[in-house]
């Protein structure tokens, strides 16, 4: 089996945030022998010989300077990925299977594989556009700040092609195959692979003496990652000594909820708010448990390094990922900022079965099957058949 790869990711001494998500892949695909061909956005010396870097750094400079001129109505992203697609379709080669991660990104390049031949597999990072289209602008009602040309999935959905579907989906979640399955995918052709994070630098760690009872939440934060509802179930609570500590900036954040949530923090003092960080595992370590009450996840990485890091979470059906109710953490439903409240209470009164949780969750990690693993396998067996 010959694979060609395209990704969005940045490969060689520069990376963003999908390189970590794919390079697994890859050194899964050249340990078989199986890899023919990579096209990324930007490679950078990549060690893999048959690489094509889809947009030069210069253009992406230059794209990225303009979408931060003032006054000046000029969407950047959109520009790097119609002319990614349109330089990768020029340069995809023949292959038996090609992968495109993500699967939305380049129509044209999915139809000009099709044509050569090759079996298509989309990897979905999020559920489907349309269900987060949706889930944004209940959001928006919810929060009085609704106005769709401004919510980011109601874009992204504007922006998919209908008739460049892939033969096969690879998702991270039974949340994200059925919102698929929802809109007309065969369930038949939607297979799961949760994702993998580095055990080694997510791991353990003895607390340090004294160390109140802290619940954490971590991630860029837009309407989908529920922030909101944490903020409700922790202002209902009163647990002597604990503290919440919020990590990450907002991401597509509507301006005006940004300011309410900082006014609501800053007026809180046990609430600690943490911009950025680029040692998160030193925050899960110093976290009794974490928090998660997202509407939406392509996976919840958040869950997976928490766990690994020996620290039971809380969080919803839509960031499931691993997580067992009851074991290594709880699952409540969205919105349900009672079921948070009486969680984090529960483990804040009961030691022991926090430290029950915590051992379950990085036992959990490290007999997960390896996502890389999983996905060749896949893809081997569509030869077969």
């Amino acid at each position: 089996m010959k694979v060609s790869l395209i990704t969005f990711a940045d490969l060689g001494v520069k990376e963003n945030l999908k390189t970590s998500d794919i390079a697994p892949l890859i050194t899964e695909l050249v340990r078989r022998d199986e890899l023919e061909q990579i096209i990324c956005r930007i490679n950078r010396g990549f060690s893999f010989s048959n690489t094509r870097g889809a947009l030069p750094y210069t253009w992406h400079y230059a794209l990225s300077l303009l979408g931060r001129v003032p006054g000046f109505s000029f969407d950047a992203r959109l520009a790097e990925e119609t002319l990614f697609d349109a330089r990768a379709e020029r340069a995809i080669e023949e292959a038996d299977v090609a992968v495109f991660h993500s699967e939305y990104l380049a129509p044209r390049t999915l139809r000009r594989a099709k044509s050569k031949g090759a079996t298509t597999v989309g990897i979905a990072t999020t559920a489907h556009p349309a269900t987060n289209a949706r889930l944004e602008e209940e959001e928006g009602r919810r929060l009085g700040i609704l106005s769709t040309s401004n919510l980011h999935y109601h874009k992204r959905l504007a922006r998919m092609d209908d008739s460049a579907v892939p033969d096969y989906l690879v998702v991270h979640s039974d949340f994200v195959r059925e919102t698929y399955i929802r809109k007309g995918y065969s369930p038949e052709r939607i297979f799961v692979a949760p994702l993998d994070i580095d055990t080694e630098r997510f791991s353990p760690a003895p607390r340090r003496a004294n160390e109140p009872f802290t619940v954490l939440y971590m991630g860029q934060s837009t309407i989908l990652k529920g922030m909101e509802y944490l903020l409700v179930a922790w202002e209902a609570l009163s647990l002597p000594g604990a503290r919440l500590i919020l990590s990450g900036g907002y991401s597509d954040m509507p301006s005006a909820v940004a300011r309410r949530y900082n006014a609501r923090i800053r007026s809180n003092p046990s609430i600690e708010w943490i911009p950025f960080t680029k040692q998160p595992e030193t925050l899960y370590r110093r976290a009794s448990v974490v928090v998660l009450p997202s509407l939406s996840e392509g996976f919840g990485r958040v869950t997976l390094e928490a766990m690994a890091c020996g620290v039971p979470v809380i969080t919803t059906t839509a960031a499931v990922g691993i997580i067992e109710d009851g074991v290594t953490g709880y699952i409540v439903e969205p919105r349900n900022t009672q079921a948070i409240s009486e969680k984090i209470e529960y483990l804040f009164k009961e030691r022991q079965v926090r430290e029950n949780m915590a051992r379950a969750a990085r036992e959990a990690v490290l007999r997960k099957e390896p996502f890389a693993r999983r996905v060749v396998d896949f893809l081997e067996s569509l030869e077969k058949t």
